[in-house]
């Protein structure tokens, strides 16, 4: 934050006022000061704990802000009610179009730093429905699913192929789905869309480093064929 303040200052010629923006309890701690001493400087910042924060208080700021509400000084057996609340402020900001997805998929990753995905799915899912959920781009959720797949072909390829084979299997068969399955998600929310060709082209990959090196590639394309080296 040190070097980004004073580059920006440097750069315009106008104070920057830090912030850091703590998510979880387990971010705290006692360096957390609100100031930093090194020699002869001396730089401040603003801490803001968002559990301390009301929930209440992100509905006054832009929609943008609003995924960040469940982690505020909320209730567990109050969240439902709290998701209800903004799936109906969202869809009168917005109304019911694309961004509506994009807006529970940051939630739903937001929440995981408070509960674990299953019971983020089912409280988002009593909110606005699953069917509305998994046409988002859930991130967490869907990996997580990949990952159980995984781990269903890997007992499958157990029995088949002995108990020490099969567990070597089932990992590498694991990993490859959940690479699969995480290349498909960057690709659809960089790209609107997965070809059938692209499918075929995963589905055949057996290389888990080939699928990761592709995710990372994808961010700075414009395009499947471009990420894939097509003309």
């Amino acid at each position: 934050m040190l070097s980004y303040d004073v580059a920006l200052r440097a750069a315009n010629g106008l104070d920057v006022n830090g912030v850091v923006i703590l998510l979880r309890r387990a971010a705290d701690g006692p360096n957390m000061r609100g100031y930093l001493h090194y020699e002869n400087l001396h730089y401040t910042y603003r801490i803001i704990r968002i559990w301390e924060l009301s929930a209440d208080s992100l509905f006054e700021l832009p929609v943008g802000v609003l995924p960040f509400a469940p982690l505020c000084a909320v209730d567990e057996v109050e969240l439902p009610q709290l998701l209800h609340r903004m799936d109906s402020h969202v869809l009168s900001e917005v109304g019911n179009s694309g961004y509506r997805s994009e807006f529970w998929t940051m939630t739903a990753i937001l929440l995981g730093l408070r509960m674990d995905t299953t019971d983020s799915v089912r409280l988002i899912g009593g909110a606005i429905g699953m069917d509305a959920l998994e046409q988002s781009s859930f991130y967490q959720y869907l990996i997580d699913k990949g990952r159980l797949e995984g781990r269903q072909e890997g007992r499958q390829e157990g029995r088949q192929e002995g108990r020490e084979e099969g567990r070597h299997a089932g990992l590498v068969a694991g990993r490859l789905n959940e690479a699969r399955r995480f290349v498909t998600l960057i690709g659809a929310t960089k790209f609107g869309n997965v070809p059938a060709s692209v499918e075929t082209l995963l589905n055949s990959t057996q290389s888990v480093d080939d699928l990761e090196n592709l995710a990372i590639k994808i961010n700075s394309c414009n395009s499947w064929e471009e990420a894939l080296g097509r003309q």
